[in-house]
């Protein structure tokens, strides 16, 4: 789908000038002519909408954009066309507004909207069974309520997963760029001072002056290195046996390992909970919330429930007995499911889980941080204590 911008005249002899979203040029202008204006002139508008359109999957967030605005619209009984204009017009990103376009232009030309979402480049996996059940059931406006909702919940948890990630990356990136430029631009300076005197310096200065001498001579082999062990890793979880041994990894990690768990369950009950209260059944649910989840060792205990499940087990003591997820959320769903309500059982526990994992990253961010600080700060405090320190050592060897 390409975005047009346009000339016309109106029915009413008004000149009018506008954009719109079609398959090609000749589309355009039948849409156009289909709504009583004349085309004057009509060509590809490149703009930055339509340049971000073109660039393949778009975020969960730009889908939110979407889904948000259309689920009060619909819920105030607007068509779904006229829902999809109000929402080009009250988003504000530039990615939302080119999908909405896009979306609009296929639903006029007579697709269902859970088409219209298929036809874009790796939506969200959940998001066309949601669809096609609430317009199935006629009940799109309260999906796409509960979807919103539950949408923002997983949004916000990511961020606070990826904020709790960057952080200490970013204060380990300070201390290594401090560490580097102390030992090898600052100490250097000092090898004048110290050559003359070798074994006669205090070990922390000699340890020290090793140390820059190490750096200054194989920094650029280290990053190299570094380099090239990214690269390799990157490449060894490309193949099937690499992803598998990376991902056991991934879940042995001590502490990372079981927030990882606790966030993949959330995602996985929200999403399959989400689609059977829409209306879609189990076994056909189950697919679609599977692919929410990413490490392949979770997969594989994931698709062992599912099999106990089809042969007649109930789903959540098929997850208890075969996953690794938490044991006191899958028995929150297994409530829910013994009562009838397995939708409502896995939307709690998602919700628990969710909870319990935003207070767990809290918590770790308020000890890791002063820690890294309180680490570094010792760090480069012990190497300049043992530069005056071999000062000092030099000025008593200078008056012997």
């Amino acid at each position: 789908m390409t975005q047009f911008s346009y000339r016309a005249i109106t029915a009413g002899g008004a000149f009018e000038e506008g954009r719109l979203v079609a398959d090609s040029k000749d589309a355009a202008i039948l849409r156009l002519r289909a709504e009583g204006k004349t085309p004057v002139a009509v060509r590809a508008a490149l703009t930055l909408p339509s340049l971000v359109a073109r660039s393949g999957k778009l975020s969960e967030a730009v889908w939110l954009d979407i889904v948000r605005p259309l689920s009060l619209l619909l819920r105030s009984g607007m068509p779904l066309a006229a829902a999809l204009r109000m929402t080009i017009r009250l988003t504000r990103r530039r990615a939302a507004k080119a999908l909405a376009g896009r979306l609009l232009a296929r639903v006029e030309d007579g697709r269902a909207l859970a088409a219209a979402i298929e036809a874009e480049p790796e939506p969200p996996t959940y998001l066309p069974a949601l669809t096609r059940a609430g317009e199935h059931s006629g009940r799109l406006a309260f999906v796409f309520e509960r979807l919103a909702a539950r949408m923002k919940m997983g949004l916000s948890t990511r961020r606070q997963i990826t904020s709790a990630l960057t952080y200490p990356a970013f204060l380990a990136g300070v201390a290594v760029a401090a560490l580097s430029v102390l030992l090898g631009v600052v100490v250097p300076r000092f090898e004048v001072l110290f050559r003359s005197y070798g074994e006669k310096l205090p070990l922390q200065t000699r340890i020290v002056m090793d140390l820059s001498h190490f750096v200054v001579a194989n920094g650029g082999v280290m990053l190299l290195l570094l380099l090239l062990a990214a690269l390799a890793v990157r490449a060894y979880g490309a193949r099937p046996d690499g992803r598998a041994v990376l991902a056991r990894l991934q879940l042995a990690l001590p502490v990372a390992g079981e927030l990882f768990v606790q966030a993949t369950f959330a995602t996985f009950a929200r999403t399959l909970g989400g689609l059977l209260e829409a209306g879609v059944p189990l076994a056909s649910a189950l697919p679609v919330a599977r692919r929410t989840i990413s490490n392949v060792e979770l997969l594989k205990e994931v698709d062992a429930a599912s099999q106990r499940a089809q042969g007649g087990e109930g789903l959540c003591l098929a997850l208890e007995r075969e996953t690794r997820f938490p044991p006191i959320a899958v028995r929150v769903a297994l409530v829910g499911e013994e009562a009838g309500e397995l939708a409502r059982g896995l939307i709690d526990a998602a919700d628990m889980t969710s909870e319990e994992l935003d207070h767990a990253l809290k918590r770790g961010m308020a000890l890791l941080e002063p820690a890294l600080i309180l680490t570094m700060g010792l760090i480069v405090a012990g190497i300049v204590v043992s530069l005056y320190t071999g000062i000092l050592s030099v000025n008593s060897l200078a008056f012997e």
